[in-house]
């Protein structure tokens, strides 16, 4: 979706995900489109968890 010229970047901090998008625009030259998504981190959860007999995590 976003192009081949896009640079996607994607980091953790602390208990955050962030992830960006930027690109430029081909038809505005000295456009640069970018969009920023925030996740909190969920917790793994293994202790939570029965798994059946023979499926691991």
């Amino acid at each position: 979706m976003a192009g081949d010229r896009a640079v996607v970047s994607v980091s953790v901090q602390g208990e955050r995900v962030v992830a960006q998008v930027r690109t430029s625009v081909p038809l505005l030259p000295g456009l640069t489109l970018s969009a920023q998504a925030v996740a909190a981190k969920e917790p793994r959860g293994e202790d939570e968890v029965v798994f059946a007999p023979g499926v691991e995590p």
